[in-house]
């Protein structure tokens, strides 16, 4: 964590588009949006998941504004094990021709039923609780673009919070104006 605040500021602050090596866009085209959903797995602890996501992003150059919300389904055998986060990132792009990858974080609400990653994996299976948490989401996303409207990609994603921190990946599809 020392680390990883520092080097999460150098990034936000450097301009992604100033780098001779990075793409350059039509600037016409840098106010875009679009909407995200996706199937994927995860990690928490020890714990494996299916995760579901949702996100709602606006690219104003190379700025990146999302609001982001995933749900979970843990695979142990106590069953009924669910989460839910809710998260407002920002973060930096950079756009080529028919790619996009972006880097975002910011704070989250994750909202745990008797689960692993907030609370007490040892529970008796008639009793349930509900848990919440504060904590730092993360995302970094890699998109191909085949059309101005429509995108395929891997978005992977991470939670730092005070108890049990998570992480994953998913596979999701676009939707929007990309480009």
């Amino acid at each position: 964590m020392r680390i990883f605040v520092p080097c999460l500021a150098l990034f936000l602050a450097f301009p992604l588009n100033s780098s001779p090596l990075v793409a350059q866009t039509d600037p016409g085209l840098s106010n875009l949006g679009w909407v995200s959903v996706g199937l994927g797995w995860g990690r928490g602890d020890s714990e494996g998941y299916v995760a579901l996501g949702a996100e709602a992003s606006i690219l104003r150059g190379a700025h990146l504004v999302s609001g982001r919300w995933l749900g979970f389904l843990a695979f142990d055998s106590g069953g009924g094990r669910t989460a839910r986060e809710a998260a407002a990132l920002y973060g930096r792009t950079h756009r080529g021709r028919r790619h996009q990858a972006a880097f975002s974080a910011g704070p989250s609400f994750l909202r745990c039923q008797r689960w692993s990653i907030c609370g007490d994996p040892d529970l008796p299976g008639d009793k349930w609780t509900y848990e919440s948490k504060i904590g730092l989401a993360m995302s970094g996303q890699i998109f191909w673009t085949p059309s101005r409207f429509f995108g395929i990609g891997l978005s992977g994603f991470a939670n730092m919070n005070s108890n049990r921190s998570f992480y994953g990946a998913m596979l999701a599809l676009r939707l929007g104006k990309l480009r």
